[in-house]
């Protein structure tokens, strides 16, 4: 019995922590600190039977078409920018142009409701969750009374390395109801040596690896979502409602497990959204410096209802 007890007193303190930090990312997204290795959680597993979500009603008639303006980062000007960040004089422009041609802001929570969307909707994304969507996108939208929908990377703010948004920032900005949180996955965004840039030669985001079986997709990537669910809704105090795919990129395992607990999700395809039958795979228009909401959105409301 002794003998027993002293293997499994040594397995025990060979066992190591799984570890996924957040390392620099590359061109196409902002620089994040790689934490500790010791404060990542490990992966959980999946949820086998997630309660399925009330559907909400499709919206109809002048309702039926969204622009949605995709975000990533924001730079002082002066800096340099990439396709992924635009100058926050840049986007004080963005912000202006839509006032001033009409455009009303919405949240996903606000097409999920049973109210009325205003005349000429538009939904203003920012996907990753950055420290300057706090520092330099947040001020803008309190002076214009601007909304957005931040898709979080949720390891990002779990590890609070001072280049992402704290919980304290999250909830701040959450409470001023001009911000609305969903989920941009825990870290399934290629957080690894591409350091989060888009690979062509795949797999992307939540698409299964190769050879990679049902049981482990389901515990990679089910578990990751579900362990973004879970902290979003743990630091903020609310139901998550928005899913954002990372580059856009759907995969099928996952698909009934995002219907069943996300009831906005968005993409990447170009366009503008149609909201006749529901409220997922929305498209959005990328916006950069070279393309912005004057050239790429209809000033008239019927160009896009024709558009989609």
């Amino acid at each position: 019995m002794k003998r027993v007890f002293v293997w499994i007193l040594a397995g025990i303190l060979l066992c190591g922590a799984t570890a996924c930090g957040v390392p620099q990312p590359g061109t196409e997204l902002p620089s994040a600190t790689e934490p500790p290795v010791e404060n990542v959680p490990p992966t959980p597993e999946a949820t086998p039977e997630p309660t399925p979500l009330p559907t909400p009603e499709p919206r109809t008639s002048r309702e039926s078409a969204l622009p949605v303006l995709m975000y990533h980062h924001v730079v002082q000007d002066g800096e340099a920018c990439n396709s992924m960040t635009v100058t926050v004089s840049r986007f004080r422009e963005d912000l202006e142009w839509l006032i001033a041609n009409g455009y009303h802001f919405v949240l996903p929570g606000d097409l999920i409701s049973q109210e009325p969307l205003p005349e000429k909707p538009v939904m203003i994304s920012f996907d990753d969750g950055y420290k300057s969507n706090y520092d330099l996108a947040f001020p803008l939208l309190k002076e214009l009374n601007a909304k957005m929908a931040l898709a979080l990377v949720v390891s990002f703010s779990d590890y609070d390395t001072g280049s992402g948004l704290s919980w304290d920032i999250c909830r701040e900005m959450e409470a001023s109801g001009l911000v609305e949180f969903g989920s941009h996955t825990y870290r399934l965004h290629n957080l690894d040596e591409r350091g989060g840039s888009y690979d062509p030669n795949g797999p992307n985001g939540i698409e299964r690896l190769p050879e990679e079986s049902r049981e482990e997709f389901d515990q990679r990537v089910i578990g990751d979502l579900r362990l973004s669910i879970d902290t979003l809704e743990r630091e903020l105090g609310r139901d998550v409602i928005y899913f954002a795919y990372p580059y856009g990129q759907k995969e099928e395992w996952a698909e009934d497990f995002i219907r069943e607990n996300f009831r906005v999700t968005t993409v990447t395809t170009h366009g503008c959204a149609d909201l006749r039958e529901d409220f997922y795979d929305l498209e959005r228009y990328t916006i950069t410096m070279q393309s912005g909401p004057a050239s790429v959105l209809p000033v008239n409301e019927q160009e896009c209802d024709e558009g989609i």
